[in-house]
């Protein structure tokens, strides 16, 4: 019989990598242990959420609580509307501020340019597997620990709802990276058991580490608890975002190049005011011509490092790199025109003795 590897390879995502025993379960052989299609399960008029073709946000907006606007765009999926309308566009405003100011990371199949997306689900329940008798214990081909423990029947141990809220998050995380080329972290919100659980993609895993995602989450929870539900999310998602934000090597040259500019520009009118004021008045004495030398390499400075921070910034992106075009063709303008300093004054000179 085929095994899949320790419980489905889901590295034990609650509260922030959470170990808990490696074990192998069985592929399911059973018809009847397979997805049936539907994303839920009603108990009582009571849905019981699975991972399994759970409504995307993004394109299923309706089916997430959400109004079906063409042109919205929604990053939380709150079915069992935990949250107001305003509640949750007060959470998607941070989850925003992840996805706009997050460099691009990687390249998605249609070829869209991808930066760090965060999703945050919030359910009142979730399909909890049954693991009383190991031996009958299985994965279908959706990644669904089976069999389900029918609610009702008894109540779930914490180990069978921490692999539940486990399997979950990582079963939505799974199913999303195709549509983000894995830079997605799928955050879940269990409102009954009051828990959360975050997954990680692999690029975004090398920055939100296991102890950050403890911690935030730990915080998180307690405003939550304390009936203060938007301050709870907005901080988990908030502190997510500046967390993936962070200062990548991407953020750390543009900032130097920035700083660089200021100064740059501080040298320029410097360097202007002293050779105007040098002057007295008289073209002819060559000190126009010095000052003009001095301001234009302080300019084909500026755009020479431009052009450096700006491949750099781009190569570390794995971003196109014609933007580079830019800043080196202001570079090769302005030394043409330093060059041409001496045959421009000489000319002007020249026709200023003519005419007397």
């Amino acid at each position: 019989m085929r095994t899949v590897g320790p419980l489905f390879v889901l590295g034990c995502l609650f509260g922030g990598h959470l170990a808990l025993e490696r074990r192998d379960y069985s592929v399911c052989t059973s018809g009847l242990l397979e997805n049936t299609g539907y994303y839920s399960i009603l108990v009582d008029d009571v849905p019981y959420w699975s991972h399994c073709g759970f409504p995307n946000p993004q394109y299923q907006k309706a089916l997430c609580g959400r109004i079906a606007r063409p042109d919205s765009e929604y990053w939380t999926c709150d079915p069992d509307n935990f949250l107001s309308t305003s509640d949750l566009a007060e959470v998607d405003a941070t989850l925003d501020v992840l996805q706009l100011k997050t460099p691009y990371q990687c390249t998605t199949l249609q070829g869209e340019r991808m930066n760090f997306v965060a999703i945050l689900v919030i359910v009142d329940n979730i399909q909890v597997p049954d693991l009383s008798i190991s031996t009958d214990v299985c994965i279908n081909s959706c990644y669904e620990i089976k069999p389900t423990l029918t609610p009702g029947t008894r109540n779930a141990t914490n180990e069978e709802n921490d692999v539940a809220l486990q399997s979950f998050a990582q079963g939505l995380l799974d199913s999303w990276s195709g549509m983000f080329c894995n830079n997605t972290v799928a955050a879940v919100y269990w409102t009954k058991q009051h828990k959360m659980a975050t997954a990680t993609g692999k690029l975004a895993s090398s920055r939100l580490t296991a102890s950050q995602i403890a911690s935030v989450q730990k915080q998180a929870l307690e405003y939550i608890g304390g009936g203060n539900h938007v301050m709870g999310f907005t901080f988990l998602t908030g502190e997510y975002a500046r967390i993936l934000i962070g200062f990548s090597p991407a953020y750390v040259l543009f900032t130097i190049f920035m700083v660089m500019c200021i100064l740059a520009g501080i040298l320029l009118v410097v360097a202007f005011g002293l050779s105007v004021s040098s002057l007295g008045g008289y073209w002819d004495e060559g000190k126009t011509k010095q000052g003009m030398k001095a301001v234009l390499k302080i300019i084909c400075g500026v755009w020479l490092i431009e052009a450096l921070f700006v491949g750099l910034i781009r190569l570390q992106e794995k971003s196109r790199l014609w933007w580079t075009l830019v800043p080196i063709a202001g570079f090769v303008g302005c030394l043409v025109a330093a060059l041409m300093v001496d045959q421009l004054t000489t000319t002007t000179v020249n026709s200023t003795v003519t005419s007397s």
